[in-house]
């Protein structure tokens, strides 16, 4: 391999390793605004007395943060708007 096939080599792979993290971080920040609404959501749940159960009404920030980095864009945004359905059917 010639040092020009070499530079290229390791440039490529800092480009890439830049993308993966700005990706990583990216999703961090949504799943950390996930978490923050799927607790005002499940704050709600409590005071609002609609007495829902389950890992879905969960306090536990860290929870929801892990299972929102676990799932895609499409599936926990549908979870929030679930969230928000059962809510507003709620009468407490």
């Amino acid at each position: 391999m010639n040092g020009f096939a070499t530079k290229g080599a390791v440039a490529f792979a800092a480009v890439m390793t830049s993308l993966v993290t700005a990706h990583v971080s990216y999703a961090n920040s949504n799943c950390d605004s996930y978490a923050k609404l799927t607790l005002q959501q499940a704050k709600q749940n409590v005071q609002k007395r609609c007495n829902f159960k389950g890992p879905r009404w969960s306090l536990d920030a860290n929870r929801h943060r892990a299972w929102c980095r676990d799932v895609g864009p499409s599936e926990w945004r549908a979870e929030l708007k679930l969230r928000n359905e059962m809510l507003s059917q709620c009468n407490g």
